[in-house]
């Protein structure tokens, strides 16, 4: 689905990521992490009009993201593209009134929230809020079609916001983790997985992806920043290792030409 969205990313993977593969997006704040993850499920569903996505929020609500993506000229196709706001159904699950640990919370709350692409169940029932918005955005034969689709893209921001939910110990939040990534494979579902934090840094989750897309700002000019983005590694993939430019224009972000001079410190 890379090489088939965001205008310019075929410029960075010279063949397709294998089908089921888990990729995050790393950077610090303000590096675009989840407007890029935007702009590549949005592009892709704009040309695939037979495949859905869902977009899971742990932290900003479904309004601000959707502000976000108008103030940045992302257009999403509204009969295809979903997001969910864990905000809205993580009061059904109150940790105070159960009997649950932390870990066993946090395994319920990756259940709920990938319903639609049945990972822990066959053919998972779909979140009533996601039936309803396909319900008014289509109509007949269209609706009934629409609301069987079992959606092939997942977004998932952020694992920082998701891990931070619960007094889980490493440990235990990796093999939660490891789960829940083999599930997506198994699926065959392609995953955006947003996290902040150093692209440089050894951290656990990067070993379990299969990929791992660092964004970030080149401050090598002083008086001229530049977005960048960077695949440090893509399994099963042939992709540049240059830095490109992320651009912001009218229509939405736009992967430019490679950065001169930029070095990695």
């Amino acid at each position: 689905m890379f090489r088939d969205s965001m205008k310019g990313l075929d410029k960075v993977f010279i063949t397709e990521p294998p089908r089921g593969s888990v990729v995050m997006i790393v950077g610090r704040p303000g590096t675009l992490k989840s407007s890029i993850a935007h702009q590549i499920i949005s592009s892709y569903l704009w040309k695939h009009s037979d495949e859905n996505a869902v977009y899971v929020t742990f932290e900003e609500t479904k309004e601000s993201h959707m502000r976000n993506m108008e103030s940045l000229g992302i257009s999403i196709p509204a009969k295809q593209y979903f997001i969910e706001d864990i905000a809205s159904f993580r009061h059904e699950i109150n940790q105070s009134s159960t009997d649950f640990g932390d870990d066993e919370y946090a395994k319920i709350i990756l259940q709920e929230v990938s319903k639609p692409f049945g990972l822990y169940y066959d053919h998972g029932s779909i979140r009533e809020e996601i039936l309803e918005g396909a319900g008014k955005s289509n109509s007949g034969a269209e609706e009934d079609k629409a609301t069987k689709k079992i959606p092939t893209v997942m977004g998932f921001d952020s694992i920082n916001a998701f891990e931070a939910m619960f007094g889980v110990p490493h440990r235990k939040m990796r093999f939660i983790m490891q789960d829940f990534f083999m599930r997506i494979r198994k699926k065959g579902v392609n995953a955006l997985i947003i996290m902040e934090g150093e692209p440089d840094s050894l951290v656990q989750e990067y070993f379990m992806a299969d990929g791992i897309i660092e964004v970030g700002i080149d401050r090598s000019t002083p008086h001229l920043p530049k977005r960048y983005l960077l695949v440090q590694k893509m399994r099963g993939t042939q992709h540049d290792m240059a830095p490109h430019m992320v651009n912001i224009t009218k229509s939405g972000l736009e992967i430019g030409e490679p950065l001169i001079g930029w070095k990695n410190k």
